[in-house]
């Protein structure tokens, strides 16, 4: 995986690491990142990223066990290598869950909240409990990582545009970066969705920054 990455000064990484939230996917991707020359590498979580999802693991640690997530046994794992929790794994990055950095002068927020879909990780209903996580969001936030779709795909996906605008009329972002939910095998992005999940910041802003 490292040889197919690009160089650069900063790595940013939109979830789904794992399949379910083994320690030892967690720790996969750890080595991997310290393998990488990257400067500097953020990382947020996504839905199959479980036992990243502190409210779940504390409201509702029976749900782990649909997905064949024994917490007893990663307990038993985070513990044989003296942590407590999967977050504290990620060494070789800065994980942002609702929290931001600035970088070169460009400020760089991170979310893992999404719609619910199919009881994974980072789930809410859509509406005002999405919207309260989207609040937290600074306004002067210029490159927002999400693990939710990018704007055009989230309306196909039916989340409500009182949602969407209202978050859209308050960030006006240079860059933006995403994950999507899939649904199966069924999904399928045509060219112009799969530009819209990176956006970079625009040659004539970046020109501004030294990076």
């Amino acid at each position: 995986m490292k040889d197919e990455i690009p160089e650069g000064d900063v790595l940013l990484h939109a979830g789904d690491f794992t399949n379910v939230g083994w320690p030892g996917e967690v720790k996969e991707l750890n080595d991997i990142l310290g393998q990488l020359p990257h400067k500097h590498k953020i990382v947020i979580a996504g839905n199959h990223d479980l036992t990243f999802d502190d409210e779940m693991l504390q409201n509702d640690p029976e749900a782990f066990e649909k997905f064949g997530l024994n917490l007893e046994k990663v307990k038993t794992d985070l513990t044989s290598v003296g942590v407590n929790s999967a977050k504290e794994l990620l060494t070789n990055c800065l994980y942002l869950e609702d929290a931001c950095v600035e970088l070169y002068g460009i400020k760089i927020h991170g979310s893992p909240w999404q719609p619910e879909f199919c009881d994974w990780g980072f789930n809410l209903p859509r509406g005002q409990p999405c919207l309260s996580k989207w609040d937290l969001i600074p306004c002067d936030t210029d490159i927002l990582i999400t693990h939710g779709p990018p704007l055009e795909i989230a309306r196909r996906l039916q989340i409500p545009r009182s949602t969407i605008t209202s978050v859209v009329d308050r960030y006006r972002k240079r860059g933006s970066v995403e994950n999507i939910p899939r649904k199966g095998k069924q999904a399928k992005l045509s060219d112009r969705d799969s530009r819209s999940i990176l956006r970079l910041v625009k040659k004539t802003e970046r020109e501004n920054y030294q990076i």
